[in-house]
């Protein structure tokens, strides 16, 4: 058994570094096969790039994960826009947001 565990996490190594996955597809399928590193790794960079998700990646992730995809970003833009800013901490903001998914 240990060896398919050992082909899951070399596989799962090799396309983390090949950038094949898109932000969407590391969140859904970070989801169904229970890897947290690729949904962090997908909603951060859904996040922090100039566009949110697009009509056709909204309806890939559905209303619940879109929607708090767009919460997020807005609390990041209000707290990077703050003088009194203590910092924004997207990690752990997501974790605690997405606690169902983020520790699969």
């Amino acid at each position: 058994m240990w060896e398919f565990k050992s082909v899951r996490e070399l596989t799962i190594g090799e396309l983390t570094k090949s950038n094949l996955l898109d932000d969407v597809s590391k969140i859904l399928l970070g989801i169904k096969y229970g890897i947290p590193q690729w949904f962090l790794s997908g909603c951060k960079r859904l996040v922090t790039r100039d566009k949110g998700p697009r009509e056709t990646e909204a309806r890939l992730l559905g209303e619940d994960i879109t929607t708090k995809i767009w919460d997020l970003r807005e609390r990041r833009i209000r707290t990077m826009g703050s003088e009194f800013s203590t910092g924004f901490n997207l990690e752990a903001t997501i974790n605690s947001l997405f606690k169902e998914y983020s520790h699969m």
